[in-house]
């Protein structure tokens, strides 16, 4: 498993695991669609091509992860696969995705990625999000 859901009171938080920033934004990809609907229902009818730069990676998780909700929000699109490069603050390739099949049933409605409790540590291999629902 890529991710451990964990104990929070009335948010989701979760354990994305990655021994590098790369892997840990791919990781995440695969990880807020799977949180939402069962991957297994999806296959990749959509592509986008993707840059994030911010100041710290920390910041571009969180952008990454409500990129993902914006898309699936207003194209009806959740993309639940990735190939993503990350070098000094910059994120960039592609994401890839799938129309939300009608008889998909809705794991968790996710609202938006925070920064509460948010720790990215590919020295130690995870990541720590949690998401307001």
């Amino acid at each position: 498993m890529i991710y451990d859901i964990l104990d929070h009171t009335a948010d989701l938080k979760v354990k994305i695991y990655g021994n590098s920033y790369t892997a840990i934004f791919q990781n995440s990809v695969i990880t807020i669609s799977d949180l939402i609907v069962d991957r297994k229902l999806l296959r990749p009818d959509f592509n986008k091509t993707i840059e994030i730069e911010k100041n710290t990676p920390d910041n571009i998780l969180v952008n990454l992860l409500n990129d993902i909700l914006f898309y699936m929000e207003y194209e009806n699109v959740i993309y639940f696969s990735s190939k993503l490069d990350f070098t000094e603050n910059r994120l960039q390739g592609g994401i890839f995705g799938s129309s939300i099949p009608d008889n998909a049933e809705y794991r968790n409605v996710i609202k938006a990625a925070t920064y509460y409790d948010l720790k990215v540590n590919p020295e130690h291999g995870f990541a720590i999000v949690v998401f307001d629902i």
